[in-house]
């Protein structure tokens, strides 16, 4: 039994768009297993929740997830090393708002940094394990003030204070330069002694859900 915080409907971040908030919904409902972890898989969340709506789109999808990470609704993760890492994605207030499930099982994957798990499930012989059951769960105090603020910037375009909302398959052209920072110039911008032009964010479906233009446009100006 999973619970979903009336609050859900009232938050400015998750209910600012009616496919956000679905999504959020979803995630916590059909998909995070019991310590609120999933694949980071934007096609694998897309099939799962909208399966039959084609104007939802993998891309869509995407760019809810980089407005709730933005917006530090969930962690998104490489777990492993020596090419053996997957991309994982953890809700941050699970524990705080599933602290009343009597039972949790261990997630199939490693947490992030400085979370803590709460286990309390049956194993074979007739025990309980409980792990962390006392304990709130979640981010360690020293951690949560990062969780909580609004101080990441989730692209750079180029252009100081700036974003660029990327196509999830928008991969580096070979002829594109980086900036240093992380973001992605392309030769077309003139950047000596010429104002530098962003670039349009591309249309992400010929038809986009009702409401859809409003979550992108705050991705886009990182609001």
């Amino acid at each position: 039994m999973r619970y979903i915080s009336p609050d859900t409907f009232t938050d400015e971040i998750i209910a600012k768009d009616l496919l956000s908030l679905t999504t959020w919904i979803g995630m916590i409902a059909s998909i995070a297993d019991d310590q609120g972890r999933m694949l980071d898989n934007p096609a694998l969340i897309r099939s799962m929740l909208f399966p039959y709506d084609e104007k939802i789109t993998t891309a869509s999808v995407e760019v809810v997830l980089k407005y709730f990470e933005h917006k530090h609704k969930i962690t998104r993760y490489i777990a492993g090393t020596n090419g053996t890492g997957r991309k994982l994605i953890q809700i941050n207030s699970w524990w705080k708002y599933q602290r009343s499930s009597q039972w949790a099982g261990q997630s199939s994957y490693p947490s992030p940094k400085n979370w803590i798990d709460r286990v309390r499930a049956h194993v074979p012989g007739g025990k309980i394990l409980a792990l962390n059951w006392e304990n709130e769960g979640g981010y360690l105090p020293t951690t949560k003030t990062l969780h909580r603020s609004d101080t990441t910037k989730p692209l750079h375009s180029g252009k100081k204070g700036g974003y660029l909302l990327r196509d999830v398959n928008d991969d580096v052209k070979g002829n594109d330069k980086v900036d240093g920072e992380g973001g992605v110039l392309s030769e077309s911008i003139k950047l000596r002694g010429q104002a530098q032009k962003k670039k349009s964010p591309p249309r992400l479906s010929k038809k986009e859900p009702a409401g859809f233009k409003g979550i992108r446009k705050a991705v886009t100006n990182g609001k």
